[in-house]
């Protein structure tokens, strides 16, 4: 997954861990490589 988002291997499991956390920029990569919603990447949803 490293390699598809373009990142190191440490600073995606610094993201895994905890000791970092994505920028929004990285956050919609993500979004992008699982086809989802940046809202259903963070869990939002709405009632």
């Amino acid at each position: 997954m490293a390699k598809k988002l373009y990142l190191k291997r440490q600073t995606l499991s610094n993201y895994e861990i905890g000791k970092r956390v994505p920028d929004i920029y990285e956050l919609v990569k993500i979004t992008d490589l699982f086809d989802i919603s940046l809202d259903e990447l963070v869990g939002h949803s709405r009632k």
